[in-house]
């Protein structure tokens, strides 16, 4: 909450570019796929928000960021593919974000040694590599080299005066709506430790390792205006949630098509509904409103999916389930609400908007019934969905796609044995920063839930995505217990 990461990656590069007489930037990740849906796209939505355009030149493949009048420019590049930055000649600033993923320095060494131009003017600025990270592992090589005092003397040529330490919290950002202020006290209640991490930036040992989504790779699988290139009114809306108050309730839409010429089924995420408005946030009724608006004219079927605490009742004895059902469906005449003014009696439908926007979409209920599906077996069904190494698993009883009386599952009896592959329109904001940003917790297993506005889009798609290949899911579940 401290805002580092959108002052130092969406401003401070933009200034330098702009401002030095020569600069040429570097920023960088540990891995190179989750540069484009994040620091890039950073950059790009600032120089937007600003208004700069006509001022840069802003290339996708391979990225880059150039200031016209100056022709100074930023490179992206990911610690794992060391080719993807070393190209650039007499770099003046290094910026690399979440630092806690680098395992070593070595990897920095590299970078470091890079930075000796002697084209910067001098009085103007000086050869920087700019650090960010969050003080969650005592045992990373960040704390033992700058911050430990058991290794002052060990690590002194590195602690000198050339080296600079800014600490933020989420005090110096003024700009932070007060219920994730709440969230905080809430976390400084009932996880002090994590608090004292997060929030009052302490050195701890919630150590995070890695992505869990590592093999989505945001060139291969994100693609612009897939909702225009591919929504058809006439086949089924998979819908999925997730339910929080804070940050949003996540909605996330997608469509499933088969690509004939290189035999692959897609799994085509659309659209995405993620209401942030204060008086709307964390009511399931304003995302069922938004979404009938959106797909009131759609024919096709709508497949539910989620977890099952969706079926909670809560404060107002309703669930998030019952609501949606409510909304989504055309109102039984039986559920009327009856009323009688000055004698005459009539009623009024609680739920009119199904049919007053002219919907005739069927609704089907496929959400998760019992225990919601297992974290690791879901990292390694993506991690395979992502690489392009998932196929719909073929007709045989051995694979259960069979039953013990004959019925035959439909997707095994049509495509077996095509690849899987996911793309995601681009403006699914929300769940490809998921993608590109949800940790690994090494700790608890699956994912970390730091920070708290991570997580959520994915987990709906999740539900949705485990239920719709169920067969190879479950081929991923039986891989997994034969190995324990």
């Amino acid at each position: 909450g401290a805002g580092k990461s959108r002052e130092i990656i969406g401003k401070y590069p933009i200034v330098l570019i702009s401002c030095l007489p020569f600069c040429r930037v570097v920023c960088l990740r540990m891995y190179f796929n989750s540069i484009k849906g994040s620091m890039f796209q950073e950059l790009v939505d600032y120089i937007d928000y600003w208004q700069l355009r006509d001022h840069f030149k802003i290339n996708k493949s391979p990225m880059q960021i150039t200031h016209i009048e100056s022709g100074n420019y930023i490179i992206f590049g990911g610690l794992d593919k060391p080719d993807s930055f070393k190209s650039i000649k007499d770099p003046t600033h290094a910026i690399i974000e979440e630092t806690f993923q680098v395992k070593s320095y070595e990897a920095i060494n590299v970078i470091n040694k890079s930075l000796r131009t002697t084209n910067m003017l001098q009085g103007f600025d000086i050869n920087k590599i700019i650090f960010l990270y969050n003080t969650n592992n005592k045992e990373h090589w960040l704390y033992e080299q700058n911050f430990d005092p058991d290794t002052e003397e060990k690590f002194k040529e590195l602690r000198n005066d050339k080296s600079f330490y800014l600490k933020v919290t989420y005090r110096d950002n003024k700009f932070l709506p007060s219920d994730f202020l709440d969230q905080l006290e809430m976390d400084r209640l009932m996880y002090p430790e994590r608090f004292l991490v997060d929030s009052e930036g302490e050195w701890g040992q919630m150590q995070i390792e890695g992505l869990f989504y590592e093999s989505f790779d945001y060139a291969k699988s994100v693609v612009n205006d897939l909702k225009g290139k591919k929504y058809n009114p006439d086949l089924p809306l998979h819908i999925s949630f997730d339910f929080n108050v804070s940050p949003y309730i996540s909605l996330e839409i997608s469509q499933l098509y088969h690509d004939p010429i290189n035999n692959i089924v897609e799994l085509c995420t659309i659209d995405e509904i993620c209401i942030e408005e204060p008086s709307k946030k964390g009511q399931t009724k304003f995302t069922c409103i938004e979404f009938l608006n959106r797909y009131k004219k759609h024919r096709g079927n709508v497949v539910l999916y989620g977890d099952r605490s969706g079926a909670n009742r809560k404060t107002n004895a309703v669930s998030d389930y019952s609501t949606i059902f409510n909304y989504l469906k055309p109102t039984n005449p039986a559920s009327y609400h009856s009323h009688k003014v000055q004698g005459n009696s009539f009623s009024s439908n609680p739920y009119p908007e199904y049919e007053e926007l002219g919907c005739t979409f069927r609704l089907i209920d496929q959400t998760i019934k019992g225990q919601n599906p297992s974290l690791l077996a879901r990292q390694v069904f993506f991690s395979r969905l992502h690489a392009g190494q998932l196929r719909v698993v073929p007709l045989s009883r051995k694979n259960f796609t069979i039953t013990a009386t004959g019925k035959r599952r439909q997707l095994s009896a049509q495509y077996g044995s095509a690849k899987i592959f996911q793309y995601v329109d681009s403006k699914c904001k929300f769940l490809i920063k998921d993608y590109v940003e949800v940790q690994k917790d090494k700790l608890k297993g699956g994912k970390s839930e730091r920070p708290a506005h991570l997580t959520h889009t994915s987990d709906a798609l999740d539900y949705k995505a485990v239920v719709i290949f169920n067969a190879e899911f479950e081929e991923i579940q039986r891989e997994l217990k034969r190995i324990s």
